[in-house]
């Protein structure tokens, strides 16, 4: 479904049991297509939140790159762990190890300081 359509199918389920898988790399390619603002419909979605996947990009639709190395601004979505205990960071084949490790540093220090 689209935001919108997920957004009223969670409204209108209203239950724990259901809950939503967000995507902070295709979030923000739908955001550079123009398709979404990512941040306010992350806001919007994330009493409903389950998961996330997290990679970064580089526009328009280069995705499953390890953050800080795309434009994806962390910053901007630093409530993220607050809201699940669940976060996967989604790499791409290939990816070099240190990437990863790099990545989570990053987001170890861009999501602890508020």
């Amino acid at each position: 479904p689209t935001e919108s359509e997920l957004a009223e199918l969670l409204r209108h389920f209203d239950s724990p049991r259901v809950r939503y898988w967000h995507d902070m790399g295709h979030g923000q390619i739908r955001h550079n297509l123009g398709l979404i603002s990512h941040r306010n419909w992350f806001e919007r979605l994330t009493p409903y939140l389950a998961g996330v996947h997290i990679h970064d990009v580089a526009s328009p639709a280069c995705d499953h790159i390890m953050p800080p190395r795309g434009q994806l601004d962390f910053h901007d979505f630093t409530n993220v762990p607050e809201h699940t205990g669940i976060l996967v960071l989604e790499p791409r084949p290939g990816i070099p190890p240190e990437h990863i490790s790099d990545a989570m540093e990053y987001l170890k220090e861009v999501w602890s300081n508020k």
